[in-house]
């Protein structure tokens, strides 16, 4: 198949807690801050909403992903299309430039504290029935970096092309985003793609894995492999309603927060009053005699209905949605598709994500030693402290 790039890759730019690293010194965390405080809330809320819609299910997000295929989106939205995604996505009311220097910063600075151990990546990818605005190519390619192309949707092969770039960034973690059907029904499609891999700052030995029993929401039980720490400093971590382990990973900024609902509540109440901003409230002196499962989970879902709940629903239809700055007035979302892997063992954590933003367009409507087990569901967050930014959240029902 023929492939035209319009634009090469440029790479792209509320601290939590850090610890033993160096700040950025090109002023691009602190730039960041607007986006990561936007992208942790907007996380949040959504993951709540879909632990709501998925009741005793594992639940694993990226909201890093989404929050930057949908603001790649926004960029090409005008009028109350733009206002309904900036409010869904909590970006404050500031003017285009600040938002987009923030988003750029927010990647460079996550990409510079973890060079070895993180990816993302964007993608443009257009039908070649329809011209995209110059202007908003360049905007994309600039700003989130992304690669663009043109390709014949209506050739099988198109899927497989973007297929494969997402299967390449995720180091082939995610297999596919888009089917042949999905594209042939699209004008336009954003992707992003992050990969995260790193091994634990304190491993656990293979030695003292044994099988556990899990207790499962409504009173089952599974055996899972349970691996033991014995004594972990400085990991216990404390909320309302939760007990915590964070664990930092070796050669890189980013932490695991493992939340355990005290006795009594549950995964999802935990979430509805947790306050991300607050990760490390808590903060114990005491040692950790810490079992945590090992496993690994794959979750995919369309987010498009969610999305439409929380207050973007204008985007979803046409007549309505205003994609105008895109390249035509008659683009309209069809769907957001989001899929994640979760792997975690005795050496570390793999987590990958990857999210289509399928657009279409009106003329293709025919369409002290404290000891914690995690040994019932429980909340699992992936963050950055220094730029604050949440990459995967999740509920672990049935690990």
């Amino acid at each position: 198949m023929t492939r035209r790039d319009w634009m090469s890759s440029v790479p792209l730019g509320l601290a939590l807690f850090d610890q033993g690293r160096e700040p950025v010194k090109d002023g691009s965390v602190e730039a960041a801050k607007i986006s990561a405080t936007a992208g942790r809330s907007f996380g949040v809320r959504l993951l709540r909403d879909m632990v709501d819609g998925a009741p005793r299910q594992n639940v694993f997000i990226s909201p890093l992903s989404i929050f930057l295929a949908l603001q790649m989106a926004e960029n090409g939205a005008a009028g109350a299309t733009r206002t309904a995604m900036r409010k869904t996505l909590d970006l404050p009311d500031l003017d285009p430039a600040t938002l987009n220097a923030s988003t750029s910063g927010l990647e460079s600075a996550l990409k510079a504290r973890n060079p070895d151990a993180l990816n993302i990546a964007n993608a443009l990818w257009a039908g070649r029935r329809f011209t995209l605005a110059p202007d908003y190519v360049k905007l994309c390619s600039t700003l989130f970096g992304a690669r663009a192309a043109s390709l014949d949707f209506h050739d099988p092969r198109a899927a497989a092309e973007i297929n494969d770039w997402v299967k390449a960034e995720t180091k082939g973690k995610i297999g596919n985003i888009v089917s042949a059907e999905t594209v042939a029904h699209a004008a336009v499609i954003l992707t992003n793609a992050v990969y995260f891999a790193a091994g634990w700052r304190t491993q656990f030995p293979p030695s003292q894995t044994q099988a556990a029993a899990f207790h499962l929401t409504g009173g089952g039980i599974k055996n899972v492999p349970m691996m033991h720490q014995p004594r972990v400093k400085g990991a216990y971590r404390a909320g309302s309603n939760y007990e915590g382990a964070m664990l930092y990973y070796r050669e890189s900024s980013i932490f695991l927060y493992a939340l355990l609902p005290k006795l009594g509540a549950t995964a999802k109440e935990v979430l509805g009053s947790l306050d991300a901003g607050q990760l490390t409230a808590g903060v114990s002196d005491a040692d950790l005699d810490l079992k945590l499962p090992r496993f690994t989970l794959d979750f995919s879902a369309s987010l498009a209905g969610y999305l439409a709940n929380m207050g973007m629903a204008v985007a979803f239809h046409y007549p309505g949605a205003d994609f105008s700055a895109m390249g035509t007035g008659e683009f309209f979302i069809s769907d957001v598709i989001h899929k994640t892997r979760l792997e975690v063992d005795e050496k570390g954590t793999v987590a990958a994500a990857a999210t289509a933003v399928t657009v279409t367009a009106a003329a293709m409507m025919q369409r002290q030693v404290r000891t914690l087990v995690f040994d019932r569901p429980f909340v699992v967050l992936i963050g950055e402290p220094q730029t604050g930014a949440m990459l995967f959240a999740g509920v672990i029902e049935n690990p």
